[in-house]
């Protein structure tokens, strides 16, 4: 059942949610600037582990519905993908996938204990996670993705711009008082 098209409609839509998981988990971190002493809200640590759960949701149906199971057809599968899009048959994505599957459930199971423990999550580390996983959701949707997705995310950088100037305005504000 998981090899039909069904499982791969499925594939499509975890992904789907866990993007939409990412976006808003920066929209939450761009509307709570102010409050980055105090430990992860509620809101970030659910959608960032719904984000999680959806994208190894989508990993492992991707990998059956797609590849048949097989780690050798879904290399090669990335390195078709990856010629027709830039040029050069590489097929090494998959591994930097997987290392988005290990860094994003390490760091959902650290805002947890954050939370838990009422402990400030580092920013450093938060802003890392952030860059690595901008540059992961730039590739897979605009680069990788069809067309439309170019157009969602530059309304997407729109949104997030006006959040964080919006989220800033108050403490700009403030100092000049």
């Amino acid at each position: 059942m998981l090899d039909s098209p069904l499982g791969q409609e499925l594939a499509r839509w975890a992904i789907r949610i866990a993007v939409l998981c990412y976006v808003a988990r920066v929209g939450l971190d761009l509307r709570n600037l102010h409050h980055d002493r105090l430990p992860p809200g509620r809101a970030v640590v659910w959608v960032w582990s719904l984000g999680c759960a959806m994208y190894l949701l989508h990993v492992f149906l991707a990998f059956v519905a797609f590849h048949n199971g097989s780690h050798a057809a879904a290399v090669e599968f990335t390195a078709i993908e990856t010629e027709r899009v830039v040029g050069v048959r590489r097929g090494e994505g998959v591994w930097v996938n997987y290392f988005l599957a290990v860094v994003w459930s390490a760091d959902v199971i650290r805002l947890m204990r954050c939370r838990c423990r009422d402990r400030v999550a580092s920013i450093a580390l938060t802003r890392a996670v952030h860059g690595f996983f901008a540059v992961m959701m730039f590739s897979a949707t605009v680069v990788f993705g069809p067309g439309y997705y170019r157009w969602l995310f530059g309304i997407v950088v729109m949104v997030w711009l006006a959040v964080w100037m919006t989220a800033r305005r108050p403490k700009a504000m403030q100092q000049k008082n």
